[in-house]
């Protein structure tokens, strides 16, 4: 399987992803029973039909203290889009704010076989 995290050290959402309105800022796909971990980053005016910050299909997932923000979708899930059976996303501490989505999930759009698990808090072995 794929692992990696993709961490941003110092102040909070001080990284920047920015799709620039014109275009998704992430596509994550099978990971094969790895884990992608997100920390600390600032996803924001990403573009698509459907996931304008992110698709994820068939991949782990785990945010952790991120923001997404001002992400369009011209269909679904103007934040994130999930998708298939073996996509779980897991969000700690993760902001959501101004994205949007013509038809569902202005945030987040739970699709197909996809769990999605929000936690208000981080869990233990996260240190920033």
């Amino acid at each position: 399987g794929i692992y990696f995290s993709l961490v941003c050290s110092g102040a909070a959402h001080v990284c920047v992803l920015d799709g620039s309105n014109t275009h998704r800022i992430m596509y994550i796909k099978g990971t094969g029973g790895g884990t992608i971990t997100l920390s600390g980053i600032h996803f924001k005016d990403g573009y698509q039909d459907e996931g304008g910050g992110l698709y994820i299909l068939s991949a782990i997932v785990s945010f952790k203290g991120c923001k997404l923000s001002s992400n369009q979708a011209t269909n679904e899930g103007g934040g994130i889009y999930t998708m298939e059976s073996g996509t779980t996303v897991n969000l700690y501490m993760t902001t959501f704010v101004g994205n949007s989505a013509t038809s569902n999930g202005n945030d987040i759009n739970v699709g197909s076989n996809s769990v999605v698990t929000v936690y208000s808090n981080c869990p233990p072995d996260w240190s920033g």
